[in-house]
């Protein structure tokens, strides 16, 4: 016992906090080109959700030691994404909404649910898109990254961070390639009722709000 409180007394000092999100903006750029998503034909603002924003998921892991917390959070995570190359090229024009802004078309992200277990990241998000005639749709995503058991195993908390991080992005990738495809085909829906009935089209974005229309 008098060797065993020395031990866990070591433990706990050299435990420390890692922010997954602090430098996933470099971590996207050295890995620019590693996806390509569906291209939507659309100027489009992003927003998300408070709760998205205020994510903080605590991980940790016996494999990589059980005293070191990773703190994944989501919403800059996916901030990063959004701005990332990989999403631009996506787009012919995309930027984050500003308060109070009005964008001819929108996408609202919300988080459901995000964990790290069994190696690998799980994540559940709900995206509302909206078209300039005030019709919407919103559909829940899931999706789960690539498990990371050898860089865990052999890398412990040194490659913990990268881990998740590689893992997380796998999840976001998927659930992104999923979404645009689905907001591709919005948009060319919006654009065959303008072109099937133009002045009825221009008339209903004047004066109407459309109920949306939920996909779950």
């Amino acid at each position: 016992m008098r060797f065993l409180l020395p031990l866990i007394g070591l433990m706990l000092l050299s435990a420390c906090t890692v922010r997954t999100a602090h430098d996933y903006d470099q971590y996207l750029r050295n890995n620019t080109g590693s996806v390509s998503y569906p291209a939507v034909r659309a100027d489009a603002c992003y927003a998300l959700t408070e709760r998205t924003l205020t994510h903080k998921e605590h991980v940790t892991s016996w494999l990589s030691g059980i005293t070191n917390v990773w703190t994944v959070q989501i919403g800059p995570m996916l901030q990063s994404t959004m701005n990332s190359a990989d999403v631009r090229k996506a787009f012919p024009a995309l930027r984050e909404m500003r308060r109070n802004e009005a964008c001819s078309w929108t996408i609202t992200y919300d988080l459901l649910y995000y964990d790290f277990v069994d190696t690998r990241a799980k994540l559940n998000l709900a995206a509302t898109m909206t078209s300039p005639d005030g019709r919407s749709m919103t559909k829940s995503y899931y999706a789960e990254g690539q498990g990371q058991l050898g860089k865990m195993y052999w890398s412990k908390g040194f490659g913990m961070k990268n881990a998740v991080q590689q893992s997380t992005k796998h999840a976001i990738d998927a659930i992104l390639t999923e979404q645009f495809r689905d907001m591709a085909n919005f948009v060319a829906q919006h654009y065959a009722r303008i072109e099937k009935n133009p002045v009825s089209s221009m008339w209903t974005a004047r004066t109407t709000n459309p109920a949306p229309d939920k996909v779950l």
